[in-house]
């Protein structure tokens, strides 16, 4: 027997399917189109009354508030607005009720409309006439209530000069010996004293009856407003009697005037009067609206009857439905049996002649694609499923050979891949071994900066105390060029470091106020002593209409041309070495651009060393060769100082002949009173804190307890940590300075045991390496400060000065109002700033403030409540140490504000920053303070 094809097979059963569909749902529409046409008949005849009923009663519920809006109606348009609404609203209940007769065939009472429009307009002429009266009330109350301030103000004074005389009697009798004391006392007691008491009198009268005139205007019955009549009656006869002891006849007459004012509130056609009239009208109201509402209440219930009987006959109409629907359903539900075992016989011949053969083949097919080949496939027919049998056949047959190929493959790739393997290694280990190098070299430099800055630290600070301990103006002055050696020392050590640390990015500048003449006098004292050592003639040149007060590094610019100059007399044998300096002034910048030439008639380069002149490695090696002391470095570091400076340091040379360098660097006028302000002594806060100082070096010890006595502080030393958290358990201090290397506990781990056993001492860290002093070292440290030996006395003053609450309402300037006197203060403030940390701090802080700017900004719109206003307080006291006065007010608003910022708010915040970051930019440029790294702008 010919078998069928697969799509015969699909199709039959597809085919039976749809027949069974057709047949189920044509019975099913028969159904529901029976049951539709019987709803939507109800939905006809009964859905209408019982919606029309229902409108009548919700219409009618409008009457009773409609009504009781004539009492609250505040002036005319509003009373005739309701009367308007009440109108509307009965005529429509009589449209209602109409229909309502006509649909459902039932007799309704009709209510007379003209009568309701009757009660309605008498009940708006009543009110209408009500809020008249209580307007005129309301005026004359308050007529009333200024002649009651005026009459007590004028009692009052009258009261004042009855004192006054009392006092002056009093006084008389002291003053005037050989007067009647008995008989003068008995004449303050009869008429001073009695018109005093009776004054009192008055004006308790006039208050009383101010008090009852309040009350007239929520009195809501005769009875009420009879009581204040009366009060009223009794105070006013009282005033009237009290009104003869005033003692200005002036003031006695406008005060008769100001109580006849007061006449009006009982006498006839006055303010109780009329609120009798005005209570008689709410009764009138009243009344009209409990008869209106007693006769929509009749219309409402006979409209609910109507409606109970229209939902009576709809149940019924649906319970009949229900009975026809049973029976219906219970034939769908045969016929849907019948369909569904006709289904499942399908569905058992299409799965033993189709689905298990198609599985089948389906296993077989991942089988091959997973390497599993297996015996080849027997066909289960010739139709299309024997046809895909057979194809898979083919296919496994072929994927068979495949494998075989792809294993010799593989073999050859994992040979290939050892030899990589190999590879990767050795270049790993290379790599561990320059990443060892790099750090190596990375502990080196932190070890040297320590090892060198530490006995620095101890030499600037004796050298500083010794200076103000001296007497002879001579020791003083030797003192004072020792410590600026060891000063420059120190700066150079640093720049040392950072070359060969290549951290370019920290080789910022200190700016500050110098002389130029100064500054040419010590290199020209430099230049003659080093060539009357090598027997060579020296020449220094100054232009003398250069600006004479500068600003700018001096440090560095002192650094470079003393290398210059140490260069240029080690490579001249014979003839002479000349300093010379010129300047020009560059009005785009706004900057006076400073050369300085070292020229020299020594041993000259030729072309291919000038090219390496500034090249460490290159110009090391030239050293060697040629036997002259020195590593070499001064032209390389002096080039990186130079970048630094913003500046170009040129070469001119040629061999046999000598060579000239060239150092051009922008610098700013400086401030004469500024020079003398940085070279001040320390003197006393008078600041009587205790401080504990931790550190392990004595020297060290030393210089901070002469800081501090030096600032009136009373200081503690301890050697270790140990014997620091002993001294904190036995007394407490204000402030304690820890080192941050000390033999046995680390800094940080003091700094929080001595917050937990300690927190009122505000805790400081020292360090001799390079740590910032900033927000997240701080935190990490548990101290409020972070500062690097060797120790600023002023960094130190500032640390005893500084607070750590930071308020808008009193870090703010009162003159700090305008861009122009804000602009002044936030100039004074980063020069105060930059006096007390120097420009590489100051620069750091700014820049860390202004970068984060934005991102506080983004923090307080992203975010609300408690959140935003943390964030809000956390950049307010960022901003305050700028005297930001705009952006403090804005941000002061929002740490109050608890609702979400609206678009104005959001606007206002964002111009404040901008507009701060352009004062900040602009009074940071004026000073000449770096806020890009590597510039001097």
């Amino acid at each position: 027997m010919k078998t069928r094809r697969f799509d015969t097979q699909l199709i039959q059963i597809l085919s039976a399917l749809g027949v069974i569909t057709v047949m189920v749902g044509a019975a099913s529409i028969a159904v529901n189109r029976y049951l539709t046409n019987t709803y939507e008949d109800l939905v006809r005849v009964n859905l209408p009354i019982i919606e029309i009923s229902s409108k009548l009663s919700a219409d009618a519920k409008l009457v009773g508030p409609l009504a009781s809006a004539f009492a609250k109606a505040s002036n005319p348009e509003e009373l005739a607005q309701i009367s308007a609404s009440l109108n509307a609203t009965t005529d429509t209940i009589e449209h209602t009720a109409s229909q309502l007769r006509i649909i459902s065939g039932a007799q309704i009472a009709s209510i007379p409309v003209q009568k309701i429009k009757e009660i309605v307009d008498h009940m708006a002429i009543a009110s209408g006439r009500e809020l008249e009266i209580g307007e005129t009330i309301d005026a004359n109350l308050l007529r009333l209530e200024n002649s009651g301030e005026r009459l007590a103000s004028l009692i009052n004074q009258e009261t004042k000069l009855a004192r006054l005389r009392i006092t002056s009697g009093i006084a008389s009798l002291y003053l005037d010996k050989a007067v009647d004391m008995q008989a003068s006392l008995n004449r303050l007691a009869d008429r001073d004293f009695f018109v005093f008491e009776r004054l009192g009198e008055f004006a308790r009268s006039i208050d009383a009856v101010r008090l009852y005139a309040k009350q007239v205007r929520s009195a809501r019955s005769n009875a009420q407003l009879d009581s204040l009549e009366t009060a009223i009656s009794q105070q006013l006869q009282q005033a009237r009697s009290r009104s003869g002891f005033l003692l200005s006849k002036t003031v006695g007459k406008e005060v008769k005037k100001l109580l006849a004012h007061y006449s009006t509130l009982v006498g006839s056609g006055g303010i109780l009067e009329q609120s009798r009239q005005r209570v008689l009208l709410r009764k009138d109201i009243k009344k009209n609206r409990e008869k209106l509402q007693f006769a929509i209440t009749q219309l409402t219930k006979q409209a609910a009857q109507i409606g109970i009987e229209a939902k009576r006959a709809s149940q019924q109409a649906t319970y009949n439905a229900q009975q026809t629907s049973r029976l219906a359903i219970i034939l769908l539900v045969g016929l849907v049996l019948i369909a569904f075992f006709g289904a499942i016989t399908l569905w058992t011949y299409a799965r033993n002649g189709l689905v298990k053969r198609l599985s089948y083949l389906s296993k077989r097919i991942v089988a091959v694609a997973e390497g599993d080949f297996g015996p080849p496939l027997k066909l289960s027919g010739h139709d299309e499923i024997g046809k895909m049998e057979k194809a898979l056949n083919v296919l496994r047959r072929r994927a068979k050979d495949a494998a075989k190929l792809r294993t010799h493959l593989e073999e050859a790739v994992i040979a290939r891949t050892g030899d990589v393997v190999a590879e990767m290694q050795a270049s790993d280990v290379a790599r561990a071994e320059a990443e060892a190098a790099n750090e190596s070299k990375s502990e080196f430099l932190a070890r040297m900066s320590h090892e060198i800055r530490t006995p620095l630290n101890g030499l600037l600070g004796m050298l500083d105390l010794l200076k103000g301990e001296l007497n002879d103006e001579g020791a003083r002055e030797k003192a004072s060029i020792a410590h600026g050696s060891a000063k420059d020392l120190l700066a150079i050590a640093n720049d040392i470091l950072l070359y060969a640390g290549s951290d370019r990015g920290s080789n910022r500048g200190d700016l500050v106020h110098f002389s130029l003449r100064d500054l040419m006098g010590q290199l020209a004292q430099q230049l003659y002593t080093l060539a009357d050592q090598h027997k060579l003639q020296a020449y220094v040149e100054v232009n003398e209409t250069a600006p004479q007060i500068l600003y700018g590094d001096m440090l560095k610019i002192r650094q470079v041309l003393s290398n210059l100059i140490s260069n240029a007399v080690k490579y001249t044998p014979s003839g002479q070495v000349s300093l010379t300096s010129d300047w020009a002034f560059h009005e785009e910048t706004g900057r006076f651009i400073f050369s300085f030439s070292v020229s020299d008639t020594g041993l000259g380069m030729t072309r291919d060393e000038i090219n390496s002149a500034f090249d460490a490695y290159m110009r090391a090696g030239h050293v060697r060769r040629t036997g002259i002391e020195g590593t070499g470095l001064g032209l390389a570091i002096s080039r990186k100082l130079t970048e630094a400076l913003d500046g170009s340091l040129t070469v001119e040379s040629e061999r046999g002949v000598g060579s000239r360098f060239i150092l051009t660097v922008p610098l700013l006028l400086g401030e004469a009173e500024e020079i003398d302000k940085q070279t001040q002594e320390l003197s006393p806060l008078h600041a009587n804190l205790s401080v504990l100082v931790i550190d392990d070096s004595t020297v060290n010890r030393m210089v901070a307890r002469g800081y501090l006595e030096k600032l009136g502080c009373t200081v503690t030393e301890a050697g270790t940590g140990n014997e620091a958290l002993n001294w904190a358990v036995k007394r407490g201090f204000d402030l304690a300075l820890i080192d941050l290397d000390l033999p046995d506990l680390s800094g940080d781990h003091i700094a929080r045991q001595l917050a937990k056993t300690s927190p009122h001492t505000r805790r400081v860290a020292l360090t001799a390496h390079s740590i910032a002093d900033d927000e997240q070292n701080r935190h990490r440290l548990s101290v409020e400060r972070v500062l690097t030996k060797p120790l600023s006395p002023r960094a130190l003053a500032d640390v005893l000065n500084s607070t750590k609450t930071v308020e808008c309402h009193n870090q703010i300037p009162k003159e700090a109002k305008t861009d122009s006197s804000q602009y002044a203060c936030i100039r004074r403030a980063l020069k105060s700033d930059l006096d007390d940390l120097g420009g590489d701090t100051l620069s750091a802080i700014l820049r860390e403030f202004m970068e984060g700017l934005p991102q506080e900004i983004t923090a307080i719109f992203n975010t609300a409540g408690a959140e935003r206003a943390k964030a809000a307080h956390r950049l307010k006291g960022s901003a305050a140490n700028f005297e930001l006065a705009t952006l403090c007010d804005l941000l002061c608003k929002i740490e109050k504000h608890t609702e979400e910022l609206d678009a104005s708010q959001r606007a206002a915040l964002e111009a404040a920053a901008l507009d701060a970051l352009e004062l900040l930019y602009s009074a940071a440029s004026d000073l000449g303070i770096q806020l890009v790294e590597g510039s001097t702008k």
